[in-house]
């Protein structure tokens, strides 16, 4: 079964991340999406919240979705 937690600002939620987790982070993969920060000019929540992930030891890999087509 995929999870899927969706979360604007992650770090104010990510205590409620691992309690779901079926195994360890770094035993599993997450997609992280860049896109949503393009409109925003400050950028220190969207940096705050992937290192958070990356701290607490998941395999990250960005997907930037501007510009794609369904």
């Amino acid at each position: 079964m995929k999870t899927l937690f969706l979360a604007s600002y992650f770090t104010c939620v990510s205590d409620l991340l691992l309690p779901i987790l079926p195994k360890k982070p770094n035993e599993l993969r997450l997609a992280f999406v860049p896109t949503a920060a393009d409109p925003y000019e400050s950028k220190s929540w969207f940096y705050e919240d992937k290192n958070k992930l990356i701290a607490m030891g998941f395999l990250m890999k960005e997907i930037d979705i501007k510009n794609k087509t369904k």
